[in-house]
């Protein structure tokens, strides 16, 4: 009856996937029970996330709690406060002020419960640190030494025998000068 051979792949999940999919069934089967346990799964993970992730700052910038304090104006005691997820959540002024102190956004947005979800399912290191707006790739991406790009401008000038470039952006700001090996041959 079935002579013909198919090739169709099956899709067997990997460990990891099938760990985030057994993950994420079980939280929508917990949140599913009670609008109670919904909204203290809200305030978890605003609590958690938000000490987590200033955590995740501080120990990029390699400072101490002392240190953070200092660049936020604030006390030690009240950066270790605003790191421990048993404090009340910060208020929004508070997190504006800290936003403002580190250069970053913030974002307070009313989100579906999927979304929720889903940062809670595919949560990450990386996602947990956030650049300062200088530091943002995603806005300034890096230059390589040396890379000619649309906004940046060549210009060469002579030095002695020697040729030397200079690499300015699109407003005139150096990136860098080296001396070239080239000689420079007049006439």
């Amino acid at each position: 009856m079935n002579s013909q051979i198919t090739t169709e792949k099956l899709f067997l999940p990997t460990e990891t996937e099938s760990a985030y999919t057994n993950l994420r069934e079980d939280l929508i089967h917990s949140l599913d029970s009670s609008i109670d346990y919904r909204a203290g799964f809200v305030e978890e993970k605003i609590s958690s996330g938000l000490a987590a992730q200033i955590r995740s700052i501080r120990e990029r910038l390699m400072m101490n709690q002392t240190e953070f304090a200092k660049l936020l104006g604030r006390s030690q005691p009240w950066v270790s406060r605003l790191e421990d997820p048993n404090e009340p959540i910060p208020t929004i002024p508070t997190l504006l002020s800290v936003a403002s102190k580190l250069d970053i956004g913030l974002k307070v947005s009313f989100v579906p419960f999927a979304e929720l979800v889903d940062d809670m399912t595919k949560l990450s290191p990386d996602k947990l640190s956030v650049p300062a707006f200088r530091e943002d790739r995603s806005l300034f991406p890096r230059k390589e030494p040396g890379a000619i790009t649309k906004t940046n401008v060549l210009m060469f000038r002579a030095k002695g025998s020697r040729l030397h470039l200079d690499e300015v952006n699109a407003v005139g700001v150096p990136y860098r000068s080296e001396p070239s090996n080239r000689e420079v041959v007049n006439g």
